[in-house]
């Protein structure tokens, strides 16, 4: 009896610390996986960028809204109260380990009706239920970004 009360003890602990923190800011213990984390409507609530010198573009009080879904079949859509009923749309994916990532640290958001944009690469500095902070490299340059925060829309 006291075997298995461990087993079960060691097997609860392997699946919770599979979804502990990733990005510096994760919450340090979550019950939900970094895909149920992810998944879901989002709406962007401000953005700045930062281009090797000086931040610059803070949105708070932007008339723009920015809506974003993703869903667990692997598609996206986004859209914004001032693009005229565009949509942008495509797949998502966790990206790859790399030299500066773990795996599942960065979405990869490929476009489908858009064949000039390439697929872009956010890595997810802090992934929490209802809120997420995200950078964006220009041109992969770690020095010139665009940090992104959404909160969750119920």
């Amino acid at each position: 009896m006291n075997k298995l009360l461990n087993i079960f003890i060691l097997l609860g602990l392997c699946l919770v610390m599979n979804n502990c923190k990733k990005g510096d800011d994760d919450p340090f213990l979550s019950f939900r996986s970094r895909n149920n984390r992810l998944i879901g409507k989002w709406t962007q609530t401000r953005y700045f960028y930062y281009d090797g010198k000086k931040a610059g573009r803070n949105n708070s009080g932007d008339p723009e809204t920015i809506l974003i879904e993703l869903k667990s079949s692997g598609k996206w859509y986004a859209f914004a109260n001032n693009w005229e009923k565009e949509t942008l749309m495509g797949n998502w994916s966790w990206a790859d380990k790399t030299d500066f990532i773990e795996s599942k640290e960065a979405v990869i958001l490929g476009f489908q009706n858009y064949v000039l944009l390439t697929p872009t690469f956010h890595i997810i500095e802090e992934l929490r239920y209802k809120k997420i902070r995200t950078k964006f490299l220009f041109d992969g340059d770690p020095k010139r970004y665009y940090i992104y925060e959404w909160v969750r829309k119920e």
